[in-house]
């Protein structure tokens, strides 16, 4: 049977279904389905007026169905069995085209859509299935094909997650939408919208724990009343409530404090639900680049170290690696309320680099409530997740894996903590302030405490480096002694994870960039350079250049100005600098920028193209975009600028030959390109903006003399550095196209510190002005405030 014939006529659907012709007609439907359509293994849609192409299920018992209960009306193009390639008609009675919330009830109650046993009494697990069924059945209003009261009602409830509406806002809502629309089918509150999200599996778990965080009432103490350390009553009291309430009755009593806990079971199985997430979880394995550079966790020693010593666990790409990052906030958003709530969020590291970071893949597995931090308590709330963690990582649990059509062992690993540098002593165990502040170190931190300043230092860092190397005995640069002790040994344990904890590098960016800014700049209250630390330089005997000096008369002290500290005037020149800088799109931006609101947009420097416009020749790739109005004015090029173009064309690419009579003249300009990551503008275009996008750097070999009788030239790499002045497309008579960046090319010189200085005044290369948008890298210029022309 081909794919089209013999299934136009499909006159036996409506026969009985007792007949021979019907019985033929679902052995040949059967026939067609597993052999065009997309089985899942031994498993295919029923069609079946009960199952309505929502149960996935094997041959013989959608024959058994057919037989018994019919094809579901309408359902006369196979479109879910193959028939793919016949144009739907927009009046018909079934409409497919609405959100996958069948697909959705499937793999979640996967166990239930399968059984097939499950008519005779079902589980729970099964009711739910099947109400939810029946909600995903029913119309939102007399007509409707884009959605279903299921679907409608999860894509509002989707709303007011992502926009923070109340619960009262929300229940108004769809009251007004009943008003407006009385036919319309949807739930009458927020508190039956909320019972419908939790039969999906979306729900946490609410666990009563001690005031005063010395234990959680769960498990064998889930019935107790009162905390077994410090016999804090588990509920709040109020005493004239409770000698009103008659002791017949049941009253509800009010937590002292709960815990929230997300199972993260449930939530990793759900992952591997979707075939497109399942498989982005085996990226880290089977599709990432494994040349030696760090792109992602999974290219650091700790990960390469993890598989060694856990071979078994590596085997299976699908076992997760997780990372658990928290941190304290305060939830009503104002300062004036001490308060301090702390979520725990797991990370699945085997996703790609742009996945994994995504809110929607980050795992929100605990909610610690306030006033208060949990402090040394903290592994008192932790216990939730440590048991479920253990499970993982003992026995793991059976998964259904989408993208390959299997079940399997799912195991998973936390394989570090993300957290600041307080938060690091609390899930640590030992604390990061005073005399042995380095959890690592432990006992044998070096540290030093400076009386006039009253802080703790931990400057002997230098029992790290080898003993032979010449900082070890530089007593001038350190604290004015040799250091020639070995490193301190390693703690147990350490061996069996390479890296357990990691610090937030915000936090420590943001500290050390501040005290280095404040103390060039000699800021009051933020310097490190003030009195206190003078005296304490004189009391180690270092620095003695910059130790405080009495008067003759012994009345006032002063203080010599450093070496890095500015003055007034290089102060003004260091923040000018600063105030006048165009730096490149989103190199120092207000990260708010680049938070896109609509998820059609592309990315900002997004430069992939369609793949159908990929060309075989080496030189005309369809890499990149344009930036600015899709339509463009073409414009005619000059002589000698059509020539220069060709003739650069023609030294890069030997497929080019055939096209040696050059390109057409009419060619495309354009005001900006992305191509390589960057976002490129022309020099004119960025006198308009605040930002500079114009700077290009290229790479080019070329042949050199020593001097004007050498006959021996050296081929060498030189960087080119040169601001763009016009972007063109060159167009072959329509069988290619490649563009250009016209650039002026200026003279560079290094300083004696390595930096490389370009001067405006002086261009070079003027013959050679072209360059391939895909050979250049970006760079921006910085002008010297002491010489114009000199960036």
């Amino acid at each position: 049977m081909t794919r089209n014939s013999n299934i136009s006529s499909k006159d036996w659907i409506d026969l009985a279904r007792y007949s021979k012709p019907y019985i033929d007609g679902v052995e040949s439907f059967l026939d067609f389905a597993y052999s065009y359509g997309d089985p899942q293994g031994q498993e295919i849609q029923c069609p079946c007026a009960k199952c309505c192409n929502i149960r996935w299920t094997r041959r013989n018992v959608v024959y058994d169905h057919l037989i018994c209960y019919g094809f579901v009306k309408g359902y006369t193009r196979w479109i879910n069995h193959g028939e793919w390639d016949i144009k739907l008609n927009v009046d018909d009675d079934m409409d497919y085209s609405r959100d996958d919330i069948d697909g959705l009830l499937n793999d979640q109650f996967r166990d239930v859509a399968q059984a097939e046993g499950v008519y005779d009494g079902p589980n729970e697990n099964a009711k739910k299935y099947y109400n939810l069924f029946k909600e995903a059945s029913q119309e939102l209003y007399p007509g409707c094909t884009g959605f279903s009261k299921l679907s409608f009602t999860l894509r509002l409830y989707l709303l007011k997650c992502l926009h923070g509406w109340s619960n009262e806002s929300f229940t108004s809502l769809l009251e007004l939408l009943k008003e407006v629309m009385p036919e319309l089918n949807i739930l009458p509150s927020y508190n039956k919208t909320k019972s419908m999200v939790k039969n999906l599996g979306i729900d946490y778990e609410k666990i009563d724990a001690c005031p005063n965080d010395c234990m959680l009432f769960r498990n064998d103490h889930k019935d107790d009343e009162f905390c077994h350390t410090c016999r804090s009553s588990r509920y709040i009291k109020n005493p004239k409530v409770d000698s009103e309430v008659e002791p017949s009755k049941k009253s509800h009593r009010v937590s002292a404090k709960t815990l929230r806990h997300f199972p993260l079971i449930p939530r990793l199985k759900r992952l591997f639900m979707c075939s497109k997430t399942a498989n982005s979880l085996r990226w880290h394995d089977e599709k990432r680049s494994k040349d030696g550079k760090l792109r992602h966790p999974a290219d650091g020693q700790a990960w390469k170290d993890f598989d060694r010593l856990h071979p078994i666990f590596a085997q299976d790409s699908r076992n997760v690696r997780l990372g658990l990052a928290s941190d304290g906030f305060n939830p009503f958003r104002t300062m004036s309320i001490s308060h301090s709530t702390w979520p725990f969020m797991l990370m699945a590291y085997n996703l790609p680099p742009w996945m994994c970071m995504k809110s929607e893949y980050s795992i929100l597995s605990l909610l610690i409530p306030g006033p208060r931090s949990p402090g040394n308590d903290i592994d008192i709330y932790l216990q939730p997740l440590i048991d479920e963690l253990k499970l993982l990582w003992d026995s793991g649990v059976e998964t259904y894996d989408a993208s390959r059509n299997q079940t399997f062992q799912m195991r998973a690993a936390l394989m570090w903590t993300i957290n600041d540098f307080p938060t690091y002593a609390m899930l640590f165990g030992w604390s990061t302030k005073g005399k042995f502040a380095c959890p690592c170190c432990n006992y044998n931190t070096n540290s030093h405490y400076f009386k006039h300043s009253q802080k703790m230092c931990y400057m002997d860092h230098r029992v790290f480096l080898p003993m032979d190397h010449p900082w070890t005995s530089n007593k001038r640069s350190f604290n004015g002694k040799t250091d020639f002790r070995p490193p301190p040994p390693l703690l147990k344990g350490i061996d069996h994870n390479l890296l357990r904890h990691s610090l937030d590098v915000m936090h420590i960016e943001k500290n050390i960039v501040d005290s280095i800014l404040g103390t060039l700049l000699d800021i009051p209250g933020k310097t490190k350079d003030h009195a206190k630390a003078r005296y304490d330089l004189k009391e180690m005997g270092i620095r003695k250049n910059l130790h405080p000096k009495d008067t003759e008369d012994n009345k006032r002290t002063k203080f010599a100005k450093a070496c890095f500290s500015m003055t007034n005037g290089e102060k003004s020149v260091f923040c000018g600098v600063l105030k006048t800088a165009k730096l490149p799109d989103g190199s120092a931006s207000n990260i708010s920028r680049a938070v896109q609101t609509r998820f059609n947009r592309r990315a900002r420097n997004n430069d992939e193209c369609d793949p159908s416009d990929a060309e075989t020749v080496s030189l005309f790739p369809k890499k990149g975009c344009p930036l600015g109005a899709k339509k463009t004015d073409p414009v005619s090029l000059d002589n000698k600028s059509l020539s220069q173009a060709h003739a650069y064309l023609l030294g890069n690419c030997d497929e080019i030959q055939e096209y040696i009579r050059g390109p057409n003249f009419v060619a495309k300009r354009y005001s900006g390109y992305l191509i390589n990551g960057y976002r490129f503008h022309i020099r004119q275009r960025d006198a308009r903006h605040k930002t500079q996008n114009s700077g290009v750097t290229v790479v080019a070999s070329t042949t050199s003399f020593a001097r004007s009788k050498d006959k021996n030239p050296i081929a060498t790499d030189l960087t080119y550095y040169g601001r763009i002045v016009d972007i063109v497309e060159l167009d072959y008579y329509s069988h290619f196209k490649v563009v250009l960046f016209k650039c002026d090319w200026y003279e560079v010189e290094k300083d004696i510190y390595g930096l490389t200085y370009v001067y405006f005044n002086k261009r070079c290369s003027q013959e050679e002005p072209f360059v391939l948008a895909s050979q250049v890298h970006q760079c921006f210029y910085v002008q010297d405030p002491y010489d114009q022309d000199r960036h």
